[in-house]
């Protein structure tokens, strides 16, 4: 017959495990920004937008430089003074049918967002990064319109991007 482990002992060991798991679960989580240490302010060169959706590209201007104020691991400056320039081109925008009611009537919508972006590093004079950001956002035109949905997937992609800048490296 095997013998019945103490609860006490039990307990006591699994108090030691989640404080052990929780411990190391930390390691290498940080709430600071991935950025090298020369780099240290950011700057917009060029929002484009390549879709016939107008409005675009100042929008996630004006998103972008939310984004990045709020996110506070760079400081805003002009592009002669900036460690990083941000290039953006808006080139997708899609707008699909998502959700279906028993009639087969379209009861929902699905707003897509695409842009290239590219950054570069101003003091060392090399790409830092280049690549392709998507943001979604859905909506029931019931109970809100396209423009709402438009402005809430602009906010995403900026954050987004956003992000992209602060842990890519």
């Amino acid at each position: 017959m095997a013998a019945v482990p103490d609860n006490h002992a039990v307990r006591h060991l699994q108090r030691i495990l989640t404080c052990a798991f929780l411990f190391l679960g930390c390691f290498g989580y940080s709430t600071h920004s991935l950025l090298p240490p020369h780099i240290k302010t950011v700057a917009l060169a060029d929002v484009g937008n390549s879709t016939t959706r107008p409005g675009l590209a100042e929008d996630l201007t004006t998103a972008l430089l939310r984004a990045f104020a709020s996110d506070r691991s760079l400081r805003i400056t002009s592009i002669d003074k900036a460690d990083l320039i941000v290039s953006v081109n808006v080139n997708s925008y899609s707008r699909s049918p998502s959700v279906y009611d028993a009639s087969q009537s379209i009861s929902g919508y699905d707003i897509a967002i695409g842009a290239n972006v590219s950054a570069k590093d101003a003091v060392r004079d090399e790409e830092f990064f280049a690549g392709s950001v998507l943001a979604r956002s859905s909506y029931n035109p019931d109970s809100r319109d396209e423009d709402t949905a438009v402005q809430e997937a602009v906010a995403k992609l900026a954050s987004e991007i956003v992000r992209q800048m602060v842990s890519t490296w």
